[in-house]
């Protein structure tokens, strides 16, 4: 049955397509409108924790991801250079509280499942401004266009052009860590040790190395370290730079540098948001990393994306007439079910962050955590 509301969706990534699905689902007409000339989701291998998956399975995608992943079914664990464990995480206490296994998974995989199941999306769409106007919110384009709904959700990212006109211009928090992500060939005898996914902490302050499978001849790593933001990558060079960096590393560290094509090395800065206390305006709401940015020291934000794309459709679906009133009151809810929870993994995330980059020597007893979803 169609809702009397049209919602228009900035931003085409893990956050906007989920909450569009759902939005869909409640008979609601929604538009997705993506910056890029084509929908790309750019990354390595992402972790759908189990909190994600229960809701994704709601959209009936959790076998498809399934199918396409890799579900961890040994668990994941901190350890150190010589293999002490600082912390490892349960399966089955996944598997009783919310019914799921973590699963692994290319993005590009699940970024297409994702867009597959979406009706109306167009790319080449960067969104310049929005104005709001009796008949709800007009959204404003690079390329002339517009576009007009009831409702403009925000889920356009870490640098948000939604957010910036919605609440300014926030400044954003770096971490005083760099990323390197890559995929590479690799089986099982390749991750060795009793887990799905390890990250090993190593003997400078940032500097970690996190690897697991995203399928049967596929493994994901990330390489932290300290580094002045804005460093470039040089294609030619990478490899010899992340030997140097992980020279202290067992030899499957390196083994994976050696496995991966040069030009596909992805590095980014690491960076968040300090927790924002409102994430809507008048028929403005943000979602995602525009609402909630966090570090990926918890394999939490795509998940906090998706838990958050659920609630607002939820509560949108509620909405009978789109008067300022009952959208105000969704936004409300809305952020009053989320913001507690995405908050504390944030500031879980920038701890942790903030804590690995601990040069060693000076590390307290116990210094490494994780939390599930």
């Amino acid at each position: 049955m169609e809702c009397g509301i049209r919602v228009l969706v900035v931003g085409g990534g893990v956050g906007g397509l989920p909450a569009s699905i759902a939005l869909q689902q409640k008979g609601i007409e929604v538009e997705v409108y993506e910056a890029a000339p084509s929908f790309r989701e750019a990354g390595a291998g992402i972790w759908m924790a189990p909190n994600a998956t229960k809701l994704l399975d709601r959209l009936g995608l959790a076998e498809a991801i399934n199918d396409l992943g890799r579900p961890y079914r040994k668990g994941v664990a901190i350890v150190q250079l010589d293999g002490t464990v600082l912390s490892a995480t349960s399966t089955d206490k996944d598997l009783a509280d919310h019914g799921f296994h973590t699963i692994a998974i290319q993005r590009t995989l699940l970024h297409q499942l994702l867009l597959n199941q979406v009706k109306r999306a167009t790319t080449g769409k960067r969104f310049v401004g929005y104005e709001l106007g009796k008949q709800g919110v007009t959204v404003r384009f690079e390329d002339g266009t517009d576009a007009t709904g009831d409702v403009l959700v925000g889920a356009d990212g870490l640098r948000s052009a939604v957010r910036g006109q919605l609440l300014g211009d926030l400044p954003l928090r770096y971490s005083g860590q760099t990323c390197w992500r890559f995929l590479s060939t690799a089986n099982k005898t390749s991750m060795p040790g009793p887990y799905d996914m390890t990250e090993m902490w190593g003997n400078a302050g940032g500097l970690r190395v996190g690897s697991g499978l995203v399928s049967d001849d596929l493994a994901y790593t990330f390489i932290t370290a300290k580094a002045p933001m804005g460093g470039l990558m040089d294609p030619g060079t990478v490899k010899s730079e992340l030997h140097q960096l992980c020279r202290h590393f067992p030899a499957a560290t390196l083994d994976l540098i050696d496995r991966t094509p040069d030009d596909a090395f992805l590095r980014n800065d690491l960076l968040d948001i300090a927790p924002l206390q409102k994430w809507h305006g008048d028929r403005v709401v943000l979602l995602g990393d525009a609402a909630h940015a966090t570090l990926p020291n918890l394999g939490q934000g795509a998940c906090q994306a998706v838990e958050s794309a659920y609630s607002l459709a939820a509560q949108l679906g509620r909405v009978q007439s789109a008067t300022d009133s009952n959208v105000t009151a969704a936004f409300e809810d809305y952020e009053n079910e989320r913001r507690r929870k995405a908050h504390r993994v944030t500031k879980m995330s920038w701890q942790i962050g903030q804590l690995s980059n601990i040069e060693r020597a000076e590390r307290p007893a116990g210094y490494a955590t994780s939390v599930s979803g």
